[in-house]
């Protein structure tokens, strides 16, 4: 009896073998676009293809076998390089050109240069992610900075204030470089109060211009105290009894 369970235990083990994953090209028939799907059968494949690029429409969707990627199935991340050279384009996602195999020879790029995959930025090469990635910096250091100096505002005028650190209220800053400058767009400073019971008062700034070529003014451009509509009455009243506070320029 010992045997025999042994027999079905190892039958039964190579039944429950996750099958091989094999990688099959996915595409829009109409638009050509889609990408690299790693399942076990071409119907499993454009299925989860059709989920990804067709939004469900699985009569939209042409599926093919890629053996040229199947060795990247175990992490599902095609090398951009390597669609590359498979006839695949993508777009730089800093200087904006077409990577293709005829952009990598006119610029002299070799095809194993080309940063990135088909799951996320791809860049011509390491100069172009640089530039990306110092761009980023930059505006990390400004956003950091801004974020810095409100909660030294709310701390200011609230002592007592406290600063949520995880969940759907996080502080959040942004900045971009817009002729050649960079500038803040937008800044959200949550914070708790003991009268905010609905959820946290918030110190905030963004860009309300129509048309970003406008100049900054106060009207579009100025930081605002706002908290949850159930806290309004509470919040004043806490301010009333907050003299201090309540002197602050600004405050609502």
């Amino acid at each position: 009896m010992s045997s025999s369970t042994e027999t079905i235990t190892k039958r039964e083990a190579r039944l429950r073998v996750a099958p091989r994953l094999l990688a099959y090209t996915v595409t829009d028939k109409s638009e050509g676009t889609g990408g690299i799907i790693f399942a076990a059968s071409s119907a499993a494949a454009r299925r989860l293809g059709t989920q990804k690029f067709a939004y469900g429409d699985f009569s939209s969707m042409d599926c093919r076998r890629a053996s040229y990627a199947d060795g990247f199935a175990v992490t599902g991340r095609v090398p951009a390089y390597v669609l590359v050279e498979q006839g695949w384009h993508f777009e730089c996602s800093n200087c904006g050109d077409r990577i293709d195999y005829d952009h990598l020879a006119d610029k002299d790029i070799l095809p194993e240069d080309v940063r990135g995959d088909q799951d996320c930025a791809v860049y011509c090469n390491r100069v172009c992610e640089a530039e990306t990635e110092l761009e980023r910096a930059q505006a990390q250091r400004m956003e950091k900075r801004w974020l810095r100096r409100f909660r030294k505002i709310i701390k200011t005028r609230f002592p007592e204030a406290t600063f949520p650190t995880s969940g759907y209220h996080k502080e959040h800053a942004y900045a971009s470089r817009h002729k050649g400058k960079w500038r803040l767009e937008q800044i959200r400073v949550p914070f708790h109060l003991p009268c905010t019971t609905h959820g946290p008062a918030m110190l905030s700034i963004e860009d309300r211009r129509p048309r970003r070529s406008e100049p900054l003014n106060r009207k579009t451009f100025r930081p605002q105290w706002t908290c949850c509509e159930g806290d309004v009455a509470e919040f004043k009243l806490y301010i009333s009894r907050n003299p201090a506070s309540a002197a602050r320029k600004g405050h609502p």
